[in-house]
This record gives C-alpha cells, sequence and structure tokens, in this order.
C-alpha cells in the first residue's frame, strides 16, 4: 500500500516578478500541530478546499490553519467504525467516501458526522471510485463490488482469473479500470470485465493506477515503481 509519510509537505507556490519559475516553499505538519498519526496513507482535498487526511489513527480534516480528527467512539453509531482509514474519495455530490478497516462511511457535511449507507460485514476497504452513471464501485476484503443505484443493492463484481483486487480508478469514457495483486490490468465496462492484454507482465502488485487526458495509463507498481503505458500505441515507458 502507497503511503505519505510524514512531515506532510504542503507546498505553496509563491509568484514574483521578474523570475521565470516560481519556487516552492514548505511547510511541516506533525502530531504536534494537532494531526492525528505521523503517517498519511489516504490524502484528499474536497470541493469545499478542505484537505482529508486518512491515518491509522483517524481521519483528519485540515482547514489550512486547524485539524480536526474524526475517531471512532464506542456506542455512537454516526462515528467511523473504524479509526484506520484507507481511502478517501469525492463523488459529484460532492459527497466524501471512507474507506476503513471495518467497512465504507459517508460523511454528512450538513450534520458533521458519518453514516453507514450499506449493510456488509466488518472489512477492509481499500479504494473507492464512481463510474459515468453514479454507481460506487469499491474493493472490500480484495473483491470488487458495486451498489447497483436502480436496484438499491450491493453486488460483488467476480472476475474470472483475478484473485485479489487491489486498486481502482474510473475511466471518464465510462469503464473502471482495475489493478491486481499479481500485477494485471482489468477493465469492467457496462457490467462486463474484461482482463486487458498488456503486452509486458508486471510480477508484483498493482498500488496505484490513473488514465491520463492523453490516453495513457499511468500504472504504480510494488516493485517496478511508475510505467506508462500508451493505449493507442500499446507501449509502455518508464
Amino acid at each position: 500500500m502507497m503511503r505519505f509519510f510524514i512531515p506532510i509537505l504542503f507546498a505553496c507556490l509563491y509568484s514574483t516578478a521578474g523570475l521565470k519559475a516560481q519556487p516552492f516553499y514548505f511547510r511541516h505538519y506533525e502530531v504536534e500541530d494537532g494531526l492525528s498519526n505521523n503517517t498519511v496513507i489516504a490524502a484528499l482535498q474536497d470541493s469545499h478546499g478542505f484537505i482529508w487526511l486518512g491515518t491509522s489513527e483517524g481521519l483528519n480534516r485540515f482547514d489550512g490553519n486547524n485539524f480536526k480528527v474524526y475517531r471512532h467512539q464506542a456506542n455512537k453509531k454516526h462515528s467511523l467504525k473504524s479509526n484506520s482509514v484507507y481511502c478517501l474519495y469525492e463523488d459529484k455530490k460532492d459527497r466524501i467516501w471512507v474507506g476503513t478497516e471495518k467497512g465504507i462511511a459517508l460523511y454528512n457535511i450538513d450534520l458533521d458526522q458519518f453514516q453507514h449507507p450499506f449493510s456488509m460485514e466488518d472489512g477492509p476497504v481499500r479504494s473507492i471510485c464512481s463510474d459515468t452513471e453514479g454507481q460506487l464501485w469499491f474493493i472490500f476484503r480484495d473483491e470488487l463490488f458495486y451498489y447497483h443505484s436502480a436496484q438499491k443493492k450491493l453486488l460483488k463484481k467476480y472476475i474470472p482469473g483475478i484473485a485479489q483486487v487491489s486498486v481502482i480508478t474510473a475511466d471518464p469514457r465510462g469503464g473502471i479500470w482495475a489493478g491486481s495483486a499479481d500485477g494485471r490490468i482489468v477493465y469492467v465496462h457496462h457490467q462486463q470485465a474484461t482482463i486487458y492484454p498488456l503486452p509486458f507482465h508486471l510480477q508484483n502488485s498493482i498500488e496505484a493506477i490513473c488514465l491520463s487526458k492523453n490516453n495513457r495509463l499511468l500504472i504504480g507498481s510494488s516493485r517496478e515503481g511508475l510505467l506508462e503505458f500508451n493505449l493507442a500505441t500499446q507501449k509502455k515507458s518508464t
């Protein structure tokens, strides 16, 4: 799993007349500044400008000056079920979804609390995204699930030949790209899952995946670093 190691570095661009390049300035934030833990597992800046940081000791919301920490609270159903936060996602309705060690939570901005919209067993949720139809997809216990909004059901998407799904990301054309723990890429479109025939094989886990605007698939692997695969020319670069 990819992690952002603290001290967190927030970069601010500083403009100076007469300079051709803009220098970067960094400020370090640590536990002493209010952060719940110095190892950040997930990070997100939402549409309101808040920066959300998931750690093993709670979820942090940073407003530019102060941290607010959300933790599991026993006997309070509107708190997180677990302090271990693995992933964060904001959907098109500006709703923030939180993947934790014990399932998925939805943040209610009006009430400043969390809802648990799906009836599911406790287990790790490690990656979340949504498709162009608004269906929410996530990885639960290394398997791919989605919420069928029309049927109002949580369904598992079985992918033949893939034992562990490690990461997912949305394709703006309508599909979902997924990476597996054994280095394979899967494309899901209209509920049909196909193992994408890469001209090379990664013998390690895919930890991150992203489709760029120029039709290139960026693949982050656990041992081979970052790879760029051109879907049009079927060529890769490192």
